[in-house]
């Protein structure tokens, strides 16, 4: 019996180990029968219950990024890029802000995948380490 597109997406949020996850499949396997989880953009949502203005939230998403090794660039709008090479690993998010939420998407990565597509076991570690970083200097504004 084939598993739903609808499965393998519940199944890749489950080993990612996202709480709030929304998933987005790529334009180039929307269609496709079976997904592998390094089809799909994994987007960590975190909600912002502090009354900070932009500003502030840009300067906690780079203190966060930079607490945890990664490296951040304000990309245009309210958009930051941050890298982060760990060995021979390189993985490349966006973090979209607002006054009330942030994102952690996906974006590429490099010698990330391991032989069945699937990213480095240690990549939700390192995403919910940078979460984790960014909230607590959120609310240290």
């Amino acid at each position: 019996m084939k598993k739903s597109i609808l499965s393998l997406l519940l199944a890749t949020v489950g080993m990612l180990g996202f709480h709030h996850v929304t998933l987005a499949a790529r334009p180039e396997v929307e269609n496709a029968r079976t997904i592998k989880p390094n089809d799909i953009s994994a987007t960590l949502t975190v909600p912002l219950s502090s009354s900070l203005g932009l500003e502030q939230v840009r300067k906690a998403i780079m203190v966060g990024c930079a607490e945890r090794g990664w490296i951040p660039k304000k990309l245009d709008g309210n958009v930051i890029e941050a890298v982060l090479n760990i060995r021979a690993h390189t993985v490349i998010v966006t973090i979209p802000y607002s006054t009330g939420e942030y994102k952690i998407i996906y974006r590429s990565s490099e010698s990330l995948t391991v032989s069945d597509g699937s990213l480095h076991r240690n990549y939700k570690n390192w995403v919910k380490n940078l979460s984790s970083s960014i909230s607590k200097a959120v609310y240290q504004q």
